[in-house]
């Protein structure tokens, strides 16, 4: 700025201002804009009563006070007072003084107002019973300081949002404050703007920082489920609860949220990474994790468990990939009985059941009612025998349509501990349902192993193959490859895995040509469950395969009905369509709904006419 249109000023003993009032008054609006510390003189001569010309009441009548300012400062910080001091709306008295009254506001907040319209910053102590900062809010809205409004409503909100202190009296006036807030803003068209956008920038930080940990403690490979999903869940159990009780879920604040966790959960920053497990897979090992018997299972509240998947899973988008890998790892679970309780099962398919349909949860239902019948058909197998020996098995009968994969042809040649068993309950199930030929599922079976040649007496839970594989050792104690292929009938990739599982277990010692057993076997666990992530990978992967060929053909099917339907549709309303079809299932991507309506072209099932598909006829 010009020196010469510069306002000076220097302080005398008398603490005044050596001045000309009236040519500082005449001035001042050339530096209104651009020099806040000019109002630091002018609140001076407010002080001192130095050239004013307008009296403001403040205050009702059991708490009133006076104040003595300048109409041009009030007029060009406040639109409101523009008005309000105008010769049509002022009343003067004698003197020429203009009277103002504002029976609204307290004195302790007008007060505040004119140190921000003189010198453009207010101080406002935090829990200070004198000022409502509410009020305080309110009044500077009415008066028309705009600027004032958004400081005071961000800075209320961030410090409520970021949780900076921890003393409960701090925390209890900005929660109290925040509801009031929201309360009076809630029925104002955009009242609640300012502190929604402040709440979403908040969340997303909050959100991103929160899986920004994970992956700074851990490789994105090596995500465990149970961190994964009490990460997501600790964070949405925080906004969730704020957007319910704080916002008392108004319309804006929820959509928000809901867009929030959206993209939290299915676009996260882990997401992105390509050798990381997808949000609906680490969702499915959490409930495995939580449904299976363990020693945590009898004080877990199961409720509030399914609550919390379940207000994960409303977000996924990918539920029909969730659906086949809960059916497989729920068949796991009722084949082997290592589930907690029938009940918490039986709930968390109702919970599906209500948010993706009949449909979603059929096969399970079928799987339960195919393991029920089961157990009273092993029932009569055992009276039909009469002896103990079917004690040690269990068959379950289960329909195709219940197999959550379709089942694995193998030529696996079945041990002699167990085929004779399996003989006997063949002939008795022949004979009870003639027109029914039972084969035996090896992926799906699972078995108990006594080691008696060790110190101690180990039991190993295995699967069939590998089953196949050690129950050879009772013949004898070392055998080369090729011998275990000619005996088990495993496949060799299959075999060459379970191989080395077992070796890097120690069970099994390799010694250049032969695979021996291992004599000193040691494990401080008498139950040892022998895994396979090998297989457990390559389901992953087939299930991966096999989801995108059929939403392939799912997505062809609804884009020839759609527009069979309406004939003439534009391209914008058919990917619309589509992805409202197909919205509580999965979130198909625009290039695979482009593949197939090319598809359906070069097919000449459907025809671009007019800026519009038809069916060909």
């Amino acid at each position: 700025m010009n020196e010469n249109h510069r306002v000076h000023f220097r302080p005398t003993r008398r603490n005044s201002y050596r001045l000309n009032v009236e040519e500082a008054i005449a001035n001042l609006k050339l530096f209104i804009t651009q020099e806040w510390e000019i109002g630091d003189v002018f609140q001076e001569y407010q002080r001192q009563n130095i050239g004013v010309d307008v009296h403001i009441i403040a205050g009702d009548k059991w708490n009133q006070k006076l104040f003595k300012v300048h109409k041009l400062i009030l007029k060009e910080r406040s639109d409101y007072f523009k008005i309000a001091l105008s010769d049509q709306w002022g009343r003067k008295d004698p003197n020429g003084i203009i009277i103002f009254r504002k029976e609204n506001i307290s004195p302790e907040i007008f007060d505040l107002l004119l140190e921000y319209i003189y010198t453009g910053k207010v101080s406002v102590p935090l829990c200070d019973t004198s000022v409502d900062f509410v009020d305080l809010i309110g009044a500077a809205d009415e008066i028309l300081l705009s600027q004032l409004v958004t400081s005071l409503e961000g800075y209320l909100v961030d410090m409520y949002l970021s949780e900076s202190t921890k003393l409960l009296e701090v925390e209890t006036w900005l929660q109290s404050n925040i509801v009031r807030l929201v309360s009076l803003k809630k029925n104002i068209p955009e009242g609640l703007s300012l502190i929604r956008s402040r709440f979403e920038k908040h969340v997303r930080i909050t959100g991103h920082d929160s899986i920004q940990e994970i992956t700074n403690n851990k490789n994105a490979c090596s995500v465990e489920s149970t961190i994964y999903v009490n990460t997501l869940l600790k964070v949405f159990n925080k906004y969730h609860h704020m957007v319910q009780t704080i916002f008392e879920n108004e319309a804006g604040f929820v959509a928000s949220f809901n867009k929030f966790c959206r993209e939290f959960i299915n676009r996260n920053v882990l997401c992105t990474n390509p050798f990381f497990s997808s949000p609906s897979q680490l969702l499915v090992e959490f409930c495995d994790i939580f449904l299976r018997r363990n020693e945590k299972s009898s004080i877990v509240d199961n409720n509030d468990v399914i609550n919390n998947i379940i207000n994960i899973f409303k977000y996924l988008r990918d539920k029909d990939f969730f659906e086949k890998f809960y059916s497989q790892l729920l068949a796991e679970r009722l084949l082997t009985q290592s589930y907690f309780s029938e009940e918490a099962e039986l709930n968390m398919i109702s919970r599906l059941e209500n948010e993706c349909g009949l449909e979603y949860t059929s096969k399970m239902r079928l799987l339960f009612h195919n393991i029920g019948l089961s157990k009273d058909l092993n029932n009569q197998f055992k009276k039909h025998l009469n002896t103990d020996d079917a004690e040690q098995v269990d068959f379950y009968i289960l329909d195709m349509e219940a197999l959550p994969m379709s089942p694995v042809v193998s030529d696996l040649i079945i041990p002699d501990e167990i085929e004779k068993t399996f003989q006997r309950f063949k002939k008795f199930y022949k004979d009870k349902y003639p027109s029914r030929r039972p084969n035996l599922l090896h992926h799906l079976s699972k078995g108990e192993l006594k080691a008696n040649y060790l110190e101690t007496l180990k039991v190993f839970q295995a699967s069939t193959y590998q089953m196949s594989i050690l129950l050879q050792y009772n013949k004898n104690t070392s055998y080369t490859r090729k011998e275990l292929l000619q005996n088990t009938g495993i496949n060799q990739d299959l075999l060459d895995q379970q191989l080395k599982y077992l070796t890097d277990l120690k069970l099994l010692l390799f010694d250049n040509t032969t695979y021996d057993l291992n004599f000193e076997f040691n494990s401080e666990a008498f139950q040892i469950t022998l895994k396979d992530p090998e297989e457990a990978m390559q389901f992953h992967f087939e299930l991966q395969r096999r989801l995108e060929r059929k939403r392939k053909f799912q997505i062809e099917g609804a884009v020839y009905q759609i527009i069979r339907c309406n004939r003439g549709i534009g391209r914008n309303s058919l990917v619309a369509e589509v992805v409202k079809r197909f919205e509580h299932k999965f979130l198909p991507k625009l290039s695979a709904i482009k593949k197939a309506i090319d598809s359906l072209i070069v097919r000449e099932y459907i025809e671009y006419v007019d800026k519009g598909y038809r069916k060909v006829c």
